[in-house]
Parts: structure tokens; C-alpha cells; sequence
């Protein structure tokens, strides 16, 4: 018997990619690409409604990095409006796609999903694994 997973939400499931790859990047040190990662998990984050994780991401990225300019916001939402992060935006998007982003963990050949799901939901595992960055 195959387990059929509940339909996902596909920026919740590209949440978890980005956040996956960006705490990977982070345990080797790569903390930039941890970063821009980060940025791209926080867009997902945002546009699927979870706020809770667009407020995460924003306190780690601040805890390494007080001067980036996710600092000058209020809150990731108020960010995702104005256009010079916009612009921000547009040159992460260049760093790593969402297609790109789903390639490389396949290739890390990770049982991410099961995880995910067996955790509750996507976003809450993609909440943790951003706070695990705030522990270490």
C-alpha cells in the first residue's frame, strides 16, 4: 500500500526546499548562500500566509547580520511591499530558482518530504529547521 500525501500548497513545499537548503548551506559555513536562501524561504513563507516563519526568518537573518536591509522593516510582509527590496528580490531569484532549488535536494538524495509530514506540516518543519540556524 503506497501512501498518497495530502495536496500541498506549492509555496509551502518550495518553503521547506529553501529552508532545507539554506540550514545545508549554513552547516557548511556558506553563510551568504545561507542567507539568500533564506530571503527565497521567507518570499515562499510570505506568499503562502505563514507569517510566523516570514518573523523567523527575519530574526536570524538580523541575528548575523543587524544591518541587512530586512532591518529597515517593520515586519518581512512590509519588506515584500516596497520596491527597492523588490529589487532585492530580482537579483536573489537570479542566485537560485525554485527549479534550481528543487534540483539540488534532489540530488542530496534527502527523505525531506516524509519528514515534513510526519512533523505536522511543511511550514512548521520549515520553521524549525530556521530556528535551528538561531541555536547553533
Amino acid at each position: 500500500m503506497s501512501y498518497s500525501s495530502p495536496a500541498i500548497d506549492p509555496r509551502e513545499r518550495s518553503l521547506v526546499i529553501f529552508a532545507i537548503l539554506s540550514w545545508q548551506a549554513y552547516l557548511k559555513k556558506q553563510i551568504a548562500d545561507a542567507d539568500r536562501l533564506l530571503i527565497l524561504a521567507g518570499e515562499q513563507a510570505c506568499m503562502a500566509g505563514t507569517l510566523q516563519v516570514t518573523d523567523t526568518v527575519k530574526k536570524v537573518l538580523l541575528s548575523h547580520a543587524p544591518h541587512h536591509m530586512l532591518a529597515n522593516y517593520a515586519s518581512f510582509a512590509d519588506a515584500m511591499r516596497a520596491s527597492d527590496f523588490q529589487e532585492y528580490l530580482k537579483g536573489v531569484h537570479r542566485f537560485c530558482s525554485v527549479e534550481q532549488a528543487e534540483w539540488l535536494l534532489t540530488e542530496m538524495n534527502l527523505d525531506w518530504e516524509n519528514k515534513a509530514l510526519k512533523d505536522g506540516n511543511y511550514w512548521e518543519y520549515a520553521d524549525y529547521l530556521i530556528k535551528e540556524m538561531l541555536q547553533s
